[in-house]
C-alpha cells in the first residue's frame, strides 16, 4: 500500500517516461533492419510494459477514476504486442497487427499523460461552438481517419497492398489535419489549449508529410534497382514514429475539444466569413 502512495505522487512522471519510451520502441520497431537492432526493441519492450504495470498500481487508488481504464488498457495493450510478436515471423498479418497495436498503445499513453496532468484537474475553460463541421465532431473524425490511414500504411509496408490507397488517405487526411487545425485557430485562437492542441498538430502533420514524401521516394528508388540512401531509411523510420506522434496529436485534440467545447452559438470563423460574403 505504501509502494502504491508513493508511485501516486508520481502519475504525471510515470506518464511522461512510458510516453518516450513508447515512441522509442516505434522508432526501434520502424529502424529494424537486422538482428543488430533486435536486441534494443526487445529491451524496450520490457521497459514500456514495466512502466504500464506501475502507471497502472499509481493511478489505481487515485480519485481520479478515469485514469484507470486508460493505465490498465495500455498494460494490456503492451502483452498484446508481445504475444503478436512472437507471431510475426509466421504472418504478414500478425506484423500489420503489431504495428497498428504499437500506434493504439501510443496514442494510450498520449491519452493517460494528458488526462493526469495537473491542469487536466482545474475546472474547464468552456466555450462555445456551432460550427459546421463542429469542433467536437471533428474531434471524432480526426483520430479515426489517421488510424485508418496508420493501417492503409501498415497494409502497403507488410501485406503488399498497392500504394494507392495509402497515398489517397494521405491526401485526405492531411488536408482533414490541416483543415482542423487551422479552423481551431481562427475560431479559438485565444483559448490557451485548444491553440496549443492546434499548434501541435499542424507541426507534426507538416512533419509527417515531409517524412511521407521522403519515405515514398525511397521506395520508387528501391524500385528502380538503386541502394536506398541513409537519408531515405532516415525518412521511413521517422515517418511511421510521427504516425505515432500524429495520432496521438489527434487523440490530445480530440480531448481538449471535448473538456472545453459544449454546443452554443459561436460559429467557426469560417462559417462566419462565408455568411457576410
Amino acid at each position: 500500500m505504501k509502494s502504491g502512495r508513493m508511485l501516486s505522487r508520481h502519475i504525471h512522471s510515470l506518464a511522461m517516461a512510458l510516453v518516450v519510451s513508447t515512441l522509442g520502441l516505434i522508432l526501434s520497431g520502424a529502424a529494424q533492419l537486422g538482428r543488430a537492432v533486435g536486441e534494443p526493441h526487445r529491451g524496450l519492450s520490457g521497459v514500456v510494459a514495466l512502466l504500464a504495470i506501475l502507471t497502472t498500481i499509481a493511478v489505481w487508488n487515485q480519485p481520479r477514476r478515469w485514469l484507470r481504464p486508460l493505465a490498465a488498457g495500455s498494460t494490456i495493450v503492451v502483452f498484446l504486442l508481445g504475444g503478436f510478436g512472437f507471431l510475426m515471423k509466421n504472418s504478414p498479418w500478425a506484423i500489420v497487427v503489431h504495428a497498428c497495436l504499437s500506434h493504439v498503445l501510443f496514442a494510450g499513453t498520449v491519452a493517460l499523460l494528458v488526462a493526469a496532468s495537473p491542469v487536466w484537474s482545474l475546472p474547464p475553460e468552456l466555450t462555445d461552438d456551432t460550427g459546421s463541421p463542429s469542433l467536437r465532431t471533428l474531434g471524432m473524425v480526426v483520430p479515426a481517419a489517421v488510424f485508418l490511414q496508420i493501417f492503409l500504411g501498415a497494409l502497403y509496408r507488410h501485406v503488399n497492398l498497392p500504394v494507392w490507397p495509402h497515398l489517397a488517405g494521405s491526401l485526405i487526411v492531411g488536408c482533414l489535419l490541416l483543415y482542423t487545425g487551422i479552423v481551431v485557430l481562427e475560431s479559438h485562437g485565444e483559448h490557451t489549449a485548444l491553440r496549443s492542441a492546434a499548434q501541435v498538430l499542424l507541426v507534426i502533420t507538416v512533419l509527417q508529410i515531409v517524412f511521407g514524401l521522403g519515405a515514398f521516394l525511397g521506395r520508387v528508388m528501391v524500385a528502380d534497382g538503386m541502394p536506398p540512401e541513409w537519408w531515405s531509411i532516415l525518412a521511413r523510420t521517422l515517418h511511421v514514429a510521427t504516425g505515432a506522434l500524429t495520432l496521438g496529436a489527434a487523440v490530445a485534440y480530440a480531448m481538449q475539444v471535448n473538456y472545453h467545447v459544449h454546443p452554443g452559438p459561436e460559429r467557426h470563423l469560417t462559417t462566419e466569413k462565408s455568411v457576410v460574403a
